[in-house]
């Protein structure tokens, strides 16, 4: 595929869905403002998935279909990542386009390794740390992606990473000048608006906004509300859906929480939430930069948090914060903040001020500036 010679540039996004999320989120307003530089196609690697946040209507979007897989099969990651590669030199080789930009290791990877001679952008969102954690992400095992990243990296156009700490651990590993940091933003009119919406929740509640995965901490997060559930009137809301879904509700009903604890699924926008919960309670293992805690932050949730791999970029310490998977220092931090009116206050006026920096306008004009720049 050659890149496309007409004066108005087309750029191709790369991603897996559009589905609620962070990233997904910013990858959305990102292509939002694309759309007044040059010709944007979005890529979504799994067409099972809604495309839950609004789009330009002349951003065009291509959809690799869904290939059915056994998860008992070893070499399942291998095989549906090179069927993904194979459908996407496809896209590539029926389109003309002068850069592709991907967000996410493992499309970084696809994108590195795809038949595309334009400028190769990728975005990359966690620590490297995130895939210690796991036996595997996405069906692959740590070392596909330590031995890849190390491999076709180097050769990338630019990349970008979502926080200073991400960067340092490219340039150690990678002989590369081009890594460069760029916050996620906030649409804060966007958010101004939703905040008014009503919310389900009568009572006074915690809050948490995430995917329900192991990397979340969340059976952390029920023990420590566990513990002090007798001693507030707070009931527990979590925001989002994922693969421990049932293992958090047995383990509720063990903990004798059932009845406290809210489970909402999925909202596209979660403000209204943020801005009337007392505690936004976010006891992750390991994280690139949370939008979740960044809109808590801006809408006055005040923030609990466990100190993940990368969290001094986003929450100053107020003494809000704890060790990861420390039971006991959460219920305590909880507990005081609750109990303590002046200091939860204090705490989210801090905190709101901290957020105020972070502005999607920033974002996206950074990344139109190095974009931009790919060609002078």
């Amino acid at each position: 595929m050659v890149a496309a010679s007409a004066n108005r540039q087309t750029l191709v996004i790369l991603t897996h869905n559009l589905d609620i999320g962070g990233v997904q989120k910013n990858v959305a307003a990102l292509a939002n403002d694309q759309i007044n530089h040059r010709k944007v196609i979005i890529v979504l690697l799994e067409d099972d998935k809604e495309i839950r946040y609004p789009l330009n209507p002349n951003i065009e979007v291509k959809l690799i279909t869904l290939l059915l897989i056994d998860q008992k099969d070893y070499e399942t990651g291998l095989k549906l990542f090179n069927y993904r590669l194979q459908q996407l030199n496809t896209v590539f080789n029926g389109i003309s386009a002068d850069i592709a930009l991907s967000f996410e290791d493992y499309s970084n990877i696809l994108l590195m390794q795809a038949e595309f001679t334009g400028k190769k952008v990728l975005s990359c969102r966690v620590s490297l740390n995130h895939y210690q954690n796991f036996p595997k992400t996405h069906l692959l095992p740590p070392e596909f992606y330590y031995d890849n990243i190390a491999h076709y990296y180097p050769s990338a156009d630019a990349i970008i990473c979502v926080n200073r700490l991400i960067a340092s651990e490219l340039r150690q590993r990678l002989d590369h000048a081009g890594i460069h940091v760029i916050y996620t933003g906030l649409d804060f009119a966007g958010i101004e608006l939703y905040k008014q919406q009503p919310v389900e929740i009568t009572q006074p509640f915690l809050l948490n906004c995430s995917r329900l995965h192991p990397q979340k901490g969340l059976p952390v997060l029920l023990k420590a509300f566990a513990r002090i559930a007798g001693q507030v009137p707070h009931d527990l809301a979590i925001i989002g859906d994922g693969p421990q879904r049932q293992e958090l509700i047995e383990l509720a009903n063990a903990l004798g929480i059932s009845q406290r604890l809210h489970l909402l699924g999925k909202l596209n926008e979660p403000y209204a939430y943020l801005s009337v919960a007392d505690l936004f309670v976010f006891p992750s293992l390991n994280e690139g930069f949370s939008n979740a805690v960044l809109e808590a932050l801006y809408c006055g949730a005040g923030v609990i948090a466990s100190r993940y791999t990368g969290h001094e970029e986003i929450l100053k310490d107020y003494g809000n914060l704890v060790a990861i998977n420390d039971i006991e220092a959460l219920a305590a931090k909880m507990l005081h903040f609750l109990t303590d009116r002046p200091a939860l206050a204090r705490l989210k006026n801090q905190q709101k001020r901290d957020a105020g920096g972070f502005d999607v306008k920033n974002t996206c004009a950074q990344y139109q500036s190095l974009l931009a720049s790919l060609y002078q």
